[in-house]
């Protein structure tokens, strides 16, 4: 959430509607991308113990790759990865940083993209690793019809905005 601030800064140096255009954006991406992140881990987790250590997801990919596939698409979104709504989301951040000339705070930007991208690749590996000994983690199947319908809708928005300019442009409109 921090990269908003840019954009926050941005409104009063003279990016105007660019930079309430990227906070907008921006926020309504990090939601979808927090909210199928946090539901595949409330799918992974049961009510004897919430999931919520890296280890937990070691071999996802190969006890089931829906989730580690949803899980994938989320984290490349967070990190900002192009063809995302996150890549799309950092970008309109990063236009109205460079239009109101906040340099030092992009160059903060880019460190911090690149120190996500390696905490979310890092989570990534995790799922592809395969378990050298069984891991007894409940995953749901597909008798929970409804979380997996909300993550398959919540990975469709994180990738169609992203590859599809058209759509981006008739949701936001940019201002040069």
């Amino acid at each position: 959430m921090g990269y908003l601030v840019i954009a926050l800064i941005s409104l009063n140096s003279g990016a105007g509607s660019l930079g309430v255009e990227a906070v907008s954006f921006y926020l309504l991406a990090y939601v979808i991308m927090s909210l199928g992140a946090f539901g595949v881990m409330m799918v992974v987790s049961d009510s004897a113990q919430e999931r919520d250590h890296i280890g937990h997801y070691q071999g996802l990919f190969w006890r089931n790759p829906w989730l580690a596939l949803v899980m994938t698409a989320m984290l490349f979104s967070l990190a900002g990865i192009p063809l995302t709504i996150g890549f799309i989301g950092k970008f309109y951040i990063f236009a109205a940083g460079v239009q109101a000339g906040h340099w030092g705070l992009l160059i903060a930007m880019v460190i911090g993209s690149g120190i996500g991208l390696f905490y979310y690749l890092r989570i990534v590996y995790g799922m592809l690793t395969p378990l050298k000994e069984p891991l007894d983690l409940p995953v749901a199947g597909l008798k929970e019809l409804v979380p997996h319908c909300v993550l398959l809708f919540f990975t469709i928005g994180v990738a169609s905005v992203g590859n599809s300019p058209r759509r981006i442009n008739a949701m936001v409109r940019v201002d040069g």
